[in-house]
């Protein structure tokens, strides 16, 4: 391939690093050569998503020129790889698109930095977690490393899978999960304070910058009795959630396993608030639904609805597969020829289902365990209100000072920027390129607090990350990826939020959140009715 010599530069400099790393332990190895492959697999997914345009449209031209031999679009296509696999032809492309090739040698080194990074942190943090996880004491040679779950933040860092021989697994996070190793005291508070069903707790390590978790598989049950058992948990999470000021727990934030679900990223509780200015936001539902448990992200909730659209439902509750975009998207048409050009396509939105119990491994309705949902919120926010005192004191002495991630734009409002700056007009131009980034400018008129966070959110999405930001319950301070602090973005702390919040707690309140819990369930039935319809 075009990019391979490139390629084997890099990975000759993994194999020089990785050789001076060692493990101390009797029971860990792992052979450098097997890890080195895996890691360099992630290479391409990473470069590809920024040349494959500029590589389209060189092919078109060579088309539309008569450069390419072959009596068919698949031959023509072939012969085009061939061309950009000789000699000297790639420096020729790369001499035409610079901004291009800045950014494939900072995409390299930011994989080789990381896949050093991910192996140091193993090697420092064995003692600690062969002591969290008995079972990594023996589970053999370190086989497989799956990085790249997740968006790329702070340089290109992504959730990891590290497997070991005897199929153990641990899950890397690249950030502090001292809030998602509190949550599970929380539960361990709830399950000594009488809560009907016990909850199940995760084994976590946090390290400070990162972490690591135990690895959650998704688990079917055989009886709907456990079923039953899930959405009662979970609706005790969601009371948990709504006190604590959570938002952004949509479907991949939760596995079911059996009767457990488990919340595998915590990183949205004592969610700051960002409040827009503009007239067309601040109306009473508005202000009623965003300070109410729908917030949480848990509920069914259909977003983007058209009248030629059904929308989508990402929530932790109401996710289904294989949902309908609501707008065209760029799709790739005519693949693997040299007809080959992006075109706008309302595809299907794909997901694992992992968030849905199964019964006989077939996913089953939350519309008929609403009931179960309700009761289980109903439970711990009684539990939440008999213990109100002592609830605040737990939650303000243990989560004080946790990291959390705050939220100006959504991920898919940076993806959007961060593809169009793969344009090759954008690699062809370094002003081009900026202007594109520009466009963060256009929310600003909306929300004039995001000029406070632009040029943050620009640095990150010029290196190909999706920015992220992070405070603490206790702060109104924003810091940015590189760990420089944005004063007073809010107008007051999360952990103010959230006392005010468990103060409030009463009958009434109560009752007001379990009719947004049945109303969410309603509109899923009657949005899944109108889906049907419009299909006949």
């Amino acid at each position: 391939q075009p990019l391979e010599p490139l390629f084997a530069l890099f990975i000759e400099r993994a194999h020089a690093e990785l050789e001076t790393i060692t493990i101390s332990g009797e029971h860990c190895h792992f052979d450098r050569h097997r890890i080195v492959s895996t890691l360099a697999a992630q290479l391409r997914a990473l470069i590809l998503p920024k040349i494959i345009r500029t590589w389209v449209l060189e092919l078109n031209v060579a088309r539309i020129a008569g450069q390419l031999d072959g009596d068919s679009a698949q031959a023509r296509f072939r012969h085009f790889l061939l061309q950009l696999s000789e000699p000297g032809k790639m420096a020729t492309v790369l001499h035409e698109y610079p901004v291009l090739a800045r950014v494939l040698v900072e995409t390299l080194e930011h994989w080789l930095a990381n896949s050093v990074e991910l192996i140091r942190h193993l090697a420092h943090d064995w003692t600690a977690l062969t002591s969290a996880f008995p079972a990594l004491s023996d589970a053999g040679p370190l086989v497989r490393i799956e990085p790249g779950l997740g968006d790329l933040h702070r340089g290109g860092k992504s959730v990891t899978m590290f497997a070991w021989s005897s199929g153990f697994r641990l899950v890397y996070k690249p950030r502090s999960l001292a809030v998602d190793q509190h949550f599970q005291h929380l539960l361990r508070w709830a399950n000594a304070r009488g809560f009907s069903l016990q909850f199940r707790t995760l084994g976590i390590v946090d390290r400070g910058d990162h972490g690591w978790s135990e690895s959650v598989e998704h688990e079917s049950t055989c009886s709907r009795e456990s079923v039953e058992a899930f959405y009662r948990r979970l609706g005790g999470q969601l009371a948990l959630l709504y006190a604590l000021e959570g938002a952004d727990f949509h479907a991949e934030n939760i596995i079911a396993a059996g009767s457990h679900p488990l919340l595998i990223d915590l990183e949205g509780l004592f969610h700051p608030r960002f409040e827009s200015s503009a007239p067309a936001d601040d109306t009473g539902a508005h202000r009623f639904t965003m300070h109410s448990v729908l917030r949480v992200g848990l509920l069914p909730r259909r977003m983007w609805s058209r009248p030629d659209a059904a929308g989508l439902d990402l929530s932790g509750l109401g996710a289904k597969s294989a949902q309908r975009s609501p707008v065209a998207l760029p799709a790739w048409t005519d693949q693997g020829t040299d007809f080959m050009r992006l075109a706008p396509k309302r595809g299907q939105i794909q997901l694992s289902l992992a968030h849905l119990p199964q019964v006989d491994n077939e996913a089953v309705d939350p519309t008929e365990f609403r009931n179960d949902v309700g009761a289980g919120f109903d439970e711990m926010y009684r539990l939440m209100l008999a213990h109100q005192p002592a609830f605040l004191e737990f939650v303000e002495r243990t989560f004080g000072n946790d990291p959390v991630r705050c939220i100006f734009r959504s991920t898919h409002r940076y993806s959007k920027i961060l593809f169009d700056s793969y344009h090759p007009d954008a690699l062809r131009d370094a002003i081009e390129r900026e202007r594109v980034l520009d466009m963060l400018w256009v929310d600003v008129e909306r929300s004039p607090r995001l000029e406070k966070v632009l040029q943050a959110e620009r640095a990150d999405l010029s290196v190909g990350d999706i920015p992220l930001f992070v405070t603490t319950p206790s702060s109104r301070d924003a810091s940015t990826s590189r760990g420089h602090t944005i004063p007073d973005v809010f107008e007051s702390c999360a952990l103010q939020h959230v006392r005010e919040r468990i103060a409030r707690l009463d009958e009434d309140d109560l009752h007001r959140q379990r009719w947004m819990i049945d109303a969410s369930f309603a509109s899923m039935v009657l949005s899944d009715a109108g889906e049907s319809r419009s299909r006949l």
